[in-house]
Order: C-alpha cells, then sequence, then structure tokens
C-alpha cells in the first residue's frame, strides 16, 4: 500500500449517495490505486445514523460500504498505541478548535500519518495546516511517481 486516506463522513456519504453533488470526486477518490482507505469507528457510527433512523440492517450496510469502497474501520488497539486516545483528541481540538467529529477525523490521520479526504471546509483548512491534507486538485496524491 502506498498512500493512507483517513475518510470524512461527508466522503462516506458522497460515495454512497449518487444525486450527491460530490459524488464524482468521492469515487475518484475511493479509486485511487495504491491508497488504503481507513475511517475512524466514531465516523462510521456518523454516517450510519442516517440508515438507523430509516431501520436499516446498519451492521449489513457497513459491511456493503466497507466492502464495496475497500474501507477499512481503524481499530482501538491502533489509536491507542502510544497514547491513550482521549489525550490525542484533546490535544488535537485544543491545537485546532475543531468540533469532535472533525477533531477525529484529524487525529486519526496525524496518527497514522496519513491524509485527509473531506469535502468540509472547516476540516479542509485544519488537515492544510496539519500538512495531512488530500491535494483534490492534482493527481500526485492519488497516483504518485514510481520511488526509483
Amino acid at each position: 500500500m502506498g498512500l493512507t486516506i483517513v475518510l470524512d463522513t461527508c466522503v462516506l456519504i458522497a460515495f454512497s449517495r449518487q444525486d450527491d453533488p460530490h459524488h464524482r470526486r468521492a469515487m475518484e477518490v475511493l479509486a485511487a490505486p495504491n491508497a488504503e482507505f481507513v475511517v475512524n469507528p466514531v465516523t462510521m457510527a456518523e454516517y450510519l445514523i442516517k440508515p438507523a433512523q430509516l431501520d436499516r440492517d446498519i451492521q449489513a450496510d457497513m459491511d456493503r460500504l466497507c466492502r464495496k469502497a475497500s474501507i477499512r474501520v481503524v481499530s482501538q488497539a491502533e489509536l491507542e498505541a502510544e497514547t491513550p486516545w482521549p489525550v490525542t483528541l484533546a490535544g488535537v481540538r485544543a491545537a485546532t478548535g475543531l468540533k469532535m467529529p472533525d477533531t477525529i477525523v484529524l487525529a486519526t490521520a496525524k496518527l497514522l500519518g496519513a491524509t485527509v479526504a473531506t469535502f468540509d471546509e472547516t476540516l479542509r483548512k485544519a488537515a492544510d495546516k496539519q500538512g495531512c491534507l488530500l491535494n483534490w486538485y492534482t493527481t500526485r496524491d492519488l497516483n504518485p511517481e514510481p520511488a526509483d
């Protein structure tokens, strides 16, 4: 695997809904070769709220999304490998002022040495400042040059 990309909820929603204005961009990101797509468990739970409200089988919805887009849900053990997760979250939130759902996405990316894929402007700016924003405007991040 090459690039690790942490997905924000809005990317999951856009990928799942053909009528979403960001659907095409989400499809492009999730088609990136040699990328590992990951999501924090809380971000996945946020995505599953609508299916739960519609009384759907949310386990099946999650499994289908993960299989279709090759998404891996990050484990709690990974999140706490070096520092307790609450400590990591508090530090990122204090440094950025982000709301907690966005803090979770950014903290996950920082912890994994990954980039963030989002359509949310506030999270995009924070991830850019932290040096972990997926570059949407070129294909460099999605199709890196082969190493010599």
